[in-house]
């Protein structure tokens, strides 16, 4: 290996191993010139990035398509769970949010099954979950974001959903006579007067 100063293409001085001799001949540069260009830069850059190369948090939603039935999206889960298993990761909340619409067609389905998935898992068992979604034709969309921590009790798609459940029906309240502001009809309203016709 050979250490020494050097001028980059500006003609600024730079210190450190610029190339080393492998048992070939062949000569290349190490990883630590590569990544920061001093031996010291890199060991801090290599040393804050050890996070990456564990086991991080991530947040996947897949949407399945609509003709498939909710039996066959739960064996969907299942063996994307599987697959993470195997590959060291861990699947911590499953949550079915249901047959929803979509904003526009894809793949010519109006509606699809939409499922979210909280992992911890290193990088390569979510590429592999990629690469599979890809692959399966019952797949229409997929997104996997890496998160900090994941969310604690049901996600914000649940709590609204049960909300919306919790609400009268429009159908319902016309049928029992009811305003639109959940009051029955006013006896105090006066009557229109219906005008009468003009005789010319």
């Amino acid at each position: 290996m050979r250490c020494a100063m050097s001028r980059d293409a500006s003609g600024r001085s730079r210190g450190g191993c610029l190339a080393s001799k492998t048992a070939s001949g062949i000569v290349s540069r190490s990883f630590y010139d590569r990544a920061r260009g001093s031996v010291r830069g890199a060991r801090r850059f290599v040393n804050s990035h050890k996070v990456l190369r564990g086991m991080s948090l991530y947040e996947n939603v897949f949407i399945a398509r609509q003709d498939i039935s909710g039996a066959q999206v739960d064996a969907l889960a299942d063996a994307f769970t599987q697959l993470l298993t195997d590959n060291a990761g861990e699947v911590k909340k499953r949550e079915y949010w249901g047959l929803r619409n979509l904003s526009y067609r894809m793949r010519k389905n109006r509606k699809g099954h939409y499922v979210l998935l909280n992992i911890t898992a290193p990088s390569a068992a979510i590429a592999e979950l990629e690469r599979t979604m890809r692959i399966n034709e019952d797949v229409i969309r997929y997104l996997t974001i890496r998160v900090d921590a994941h969310e604690d009790g049901p996600s914000v798609v649940m709590q609204s959903r049960g909300s919306r459940d919790d609400r009268q029906r429009r159908g319902d309240r016309d049928r029992y006579g009811e305003g639109r502001d959940g009051a029955t009809e006013r006896a105090d309203r006066p009557e229109r007067a219906v005008p009468e016709a003009v005789e010319a």
